[in-house]
């Protein structure tokens, strides 16, 4: 008899052969540890527990034909190819329609109008063009062009080099843009208006009452009870839903206003380590991800941390520029004098130098900022610094939209330079309420355990980054150690 993983490979197959007989859809199989400790010893990933896995079936296909293609304006502005297709049924549901993602799909995949294609449902939920049958190929068949401007606003596309996504340059002119920035800013994880769903977002918009979040606080009991399907009972509900609304929480606000790429992970980590909002929207490129300096690399750049930080007879700070310069010279050892006037140059008093970290000087610095790299970075400078955006900030804020205070890293950064891990179940606080106090504190708070880790604080039940921790030879912090830091480190403020 068979066990372990044979036994569930052996279990997968022999379920996949009888997929097709079975009396309801299935898509694959989830395996589970059968012991209620050892789940507990595992515990969680952010959205997952680790003593279960999916093993999926692969996706079923179909071939039929494509009739044509037609371009979706997104949240952001992006164009998305989708096929017409000629009905077919495929992974239990009739499809006729299916994503062709981008132009680079397109051509990488070869395919063209009048082609017969294979259709699969993309984890048995979303459909897909696989590909292109050639050897079916009519001769007719015609190529998928872009257009040069968008099918809903007709503003003109802007394709980049070096992006795969074409875009409608309309934005809020797009009604396609502003339905779908609107259906955004009510779902539930940003503000969470009930009430508000697709084909009231249409009304308002069709009859230009509503063009951008902020008109939403502008509606009128009288407003609302002229749309279709809309009575007295729901119009009030909806407009105490407007309401309560305006108390909100900062990362929910972030994450409401739609920037490109920044999700719910993204704007609690943007508003725990920025505490404001205006802190936020002043931040530059550079601070994301510091260029550091030009050729000094993270050997050199610790080298000179530790002598600013070290040396007692550093200039004073009110210094003579030149003083200053020639003293770093004698100084650095290994760093060239073009480098040092560099240094001076983005840096150029005692306390500037005196407050640096390996981040600020390292040509390529990682992100201060936990999981925002370049791109993202450049998506958040660039929507901060449109003045169209900046307005409808402060018509929401004017609205009376507001949030408590998130204490701010600048507050105290009694432990800046610090990097935690957070693992296991804690009985005093929550693991989101550890992370704050830590970030409040200057640290930096990450998912996976390094060489770079200060240290790991560990709760119940604590699985492999405790283990990895401790062949690291990395400080493990239990929950009284955690109250004990805290304390520690605020009162140092």
């Amino acid at each position: 008899m068979l066990s372990g993983p044979e036994a569930c490979q052996a279990y997968y197959e022999r379920l996949l052969s009888r997929r097709e007989k079975l009396d309801y859809e299935i898509d694959g199989i989830v395996y589970k540890v059968n012991d209620l400790g050892l789940q507990d010893q595992l515990g969680y990933v952010s959205r997952a527990p680790r003593w279960a896995v999916a093993y999926k079936f692969p996706a079923e296909e179909a071939t039929t034909a494509l009739n044509s293609v037609d371009f979706q304006v997104g949240r952001t502005g992006a164009l998305t190819p989708v096929a017409r297709l000629e009905p077919v049924f495929v992974g239990g549901a009739m499809v006729s329609n299916a994503t062709l993602h981008n132009m680079d799909e397109v051509a990488r995949k070869d395919i063209k109008i009048g082609d017969t294609v294979i259709v699969r449902r993309a984890g048995d939920v979303i459909p897909e063009v696989v590909s292109a049958v050639l050897s079916k190929r009519p001769a007719g068949a015609a190529l998928i062009e872009l257009p040069d401007r968008c099918p809903v606003c007709s503003s003109p596309v802007i394709v980049s080099d070096d992006v795969a996504v074409a875009k409608c340059s309309g934005g809020f002119n797009c009604s396609a843009q502003r339905r779908e920035s609107l259906k955004h800013f009510v779902s539930r994880k940003a503000m969470n208006i009930d009430g508000l769903g697709e084909k009231l977002i249409d009304q308002l918009i069709s009859r230009v009452l509503v063009s951008r979040p902020s008109d939403l606080y502008k509606l009128t009991r009288e407003q609302l009870l002229e749309l279709d399907l809309v009575a007295e009972k729901s119009a009030d509900n909806l407009l105490a839903a407007l309401e309560a609304s305006k108390q909100t929480t900062l990362d929910r606000f972030i994450y409401s206003l739609g920037i490109p790429e920044v999700g719910e992970t993204t704007a609690k980590q943007l508003a725990l380590h920025f505490g404001s909002l205006d802190a936020l929207s002043n931040a530059s490129l550079d601070y994301f991800v510091p260029t550091g300096i030009e050729g000094i690399g993270k050997t050199r750049a610790q080298r000179i941390i530790d002598v600013l930080n070290d040396a007692p007879d550093m200039p004073a700070d009110n210094a003579d520029q030149q003083v200053l310069h020639e003293w770093l010279i004698a100084n650095l050892k290994g760093v060239r004098e073009t480098e040092v006037s560099r240094l001076l140059a983005r840096y150029p008093s005692v306390t500037t130098l005196k407050s640096l970290s390996v981040a600020d000087i390292q040509s390529k610095g990682e992100s201060r900022v936990e999981g925002v790299g370049g791109t993202m970075a450049t998506f958040i400078v660039e929507f901060f610094t449109n003045k169209d955006n900046i307005d409808e900030i402060k018509a929401l804020t004017g609205a009376g939209i507001q949030w408590p205070t998130v204490s701010s890293p600048a507050g105290n950064a009694s432990l800046s330079g610090n990097t935690y891990v957070i693992t296991g179940k804690f009985n005093t606080m929550s693991r989101d309420e550890i992370t704050a106090a830590l970030v409040a504190m200057g640290a930096k708070v990450t998912g996976s355990v390094s060489k770079k880790t200060t240290a790991v604080i560990c709760g119940e039940a604590a699985g492999s980054k405790l283990t990895k921790a401790q062949s690291l030879g990395i400080e493990v912090i239990g929950e009284d150690a955690l109250e004990q830091l805290l304390a520690s480190a605020g009162s140092a403020d």
